[in-house]
């Protein structure tokens, strides 16, 4: 009899083991593939933005720089640069102003793409 209980315990261990690297398994997968997804979705979103303002850029000249759709006050900005990487125009706060990244600035110039 006492083996036989060993025996139930042993096997309902390896099963509920067994279970929680399925179950671990399957979170992880659906959170890589959730975070994937929404990442994309995100990238994909700034790009149409950034289409929207180089389409707004070319065609008044950057001096008017609002958005379509709406926004909240200190979560977007869109900050233009000449060839020299000198500021053209620059639609945020001084309350609100982003840090400018020279690395940033040297990689757009090069048309290179990069978000933060």
């Amino acid at each position: 009899m006492g083996f036989l209980r060993l025996l139930r315990v042993r096997l309902t261990l390896w099963y509920v083991l067994l279970l929680a690297l399925i179950l671990a398994a399957f979170s992880a997968g659906v959170y890589v593939a959730l975070r994937e997804s929404l990442y994309g979705n995100l990238d994909d979103s700034l790009e149409v933005r950034a289409e929207i303002v180089v389409g707004i850029v070319e065609t008044s000249g950057g001096v008017d720089l609002e958005l379509p759709g709406e926004s909240v006050e200190g979560e977007e900005y869109i900050r233009t640069f000449d060839q020299a990487g000198d500021v053209v125009s620059d639609n945020s706060s001084d309350q609100h102003r982003p840090p400018t990244d020279s690395d940033d600035v040297n990689a757009a110039l090069s048309g290179e793409a990069t978000w933060r």
